[in-house]
């Protein structure tokens, strides 16, 4: 008998079929007060008809160029890709500092068909953002 694909983040796992898959999508806000959806292959991302995303985790690799500059970021899914507002998912995160500074937090937050994940740039740095989850049926 074959062992079935286990796949997840932490303690949150499904098991891989053709209808669950696990994704994991980027978004690059370049200053403070911009927005953009996260991407799958350099397209933006909405969830298809008839799914739901869960966002399992949420790693932001800010690049500040001044030890004053601060990096902020939060997620939001709305009907339109990289604009300002929708609902917001996630609270602010983000560092204050020069360089690079690696966060990553773990989560559960489910995003309904027909939404784009939005990245919001709060902060003065750049944002790189990439976020992990499984895609599967509602």
């Amino acid at each position: 008998m074959t062992e079935p694909i286990v796949i997840g983040v932490g303690q949150n796992k499904w098991i891989k079929d053709a209808n669950t898959r696990m994704y994991s999508f980027y978004a690059l806000a370049n200053a403070g007060g911009t927005y953009d959806a996260f991407k799958d292959k350099g397209t933006d991302y909405i969830v298809p008809v008839g799914k739901k995303f869960i966002i399992l985790n949420h790693s932001s690799t800010p690049y500040n160029t001044a030890t004053t500059v601060s990096a902020e970021f939060t997620l939001y899914e709305h009907t339109t890709p990289s604009v300002v507002g929708g609902i917001k998912l996630q609270t602010n995160m983000g560092a204050l500092g020069e360089g690079n500074v690696g966060l990553s937090v773990d989560m559960y937050i489910e995003v309904p068909a027909g939404k784009y994940i939005n990245l919001r740039n709060g902060g003065t740095g750049i944002a790189y953002d990439t976020i992990t989850g499984v895609e599967t049926d509602v």
